[in-house]
């Protein structure tokens, strides 16, 4: 039965290649060939062609990477860095303010020979509460874009991940 069996497989296996001798490959290649040129005498267009292809592959691969992470994460990083800037020239304006509140409300007290350190305290207050509103007016709208946006885009990018 088993002799069956084997005769069975033995007909439908695949006939063997001719075995190529690579004695004679390499007998044609001179002793002084650059490996390059004696790549390219066996098997050297494969080889470059597989070179190429892995190249191509590894370029598309890291411009996917960074079209999907890096430019994104970089975008919100200056975005980051920017309202970060802007938060502190806010706080530090906001902190000149209450120091010349407070400093106004001592005013009073002082004698009448400081009414030019008084003029220049309520000028100096009031151009610093001017700052503050503009820094405050373009700042509130930025907050809510990246808090609007990264909230968004985290959804979204979470969701096209998932479907694809």
């Amino acid at each position: 039965m088993l002799q069956g069996l084997r005769r069975t497989i033995g007909r439908y296996t695949a006939p063997r290649a001719k075995e190529t001798d690579l004695s004679a490959l390499h007998e044609d290649k001179p002793e002084d060939m650059t490996p390059d040129d004696a790549d390219r005498c066996v098997g050297g267009e494969y080889k470059e062609a597989a070179r190429r292809i892995e190249r191509d592959v590894a370029e598309r691969m890291e411009q996917s990477v960074r079209f999907t992470v890096l430019d994104p994460l970089r975008d919100r990083l200056e975005r980051h860095t920017v309202l970060q800037e802007q938060i502190c020239v806010r706080d530090n304006l906001a902190t000149e303010c209450k120091a010349l509140r407070a400093l106004v409300q001592r005013l009073p007290t002082l004698r009448l020979e400081d009414d030019d350190k008084r003029v220049q305290t309520y000028s100096r207050l009031d151009k610093v509460i001017g700052e503050l509103k503009e820094v405050e007016k373009k700042l509130l709208p930025l907050l809510e874009d990246a808090i609007q946006s990264d909230s968004t885009s985290s959804t979204e990018n979470l969701f096209n991940a998932m479907v694809r």
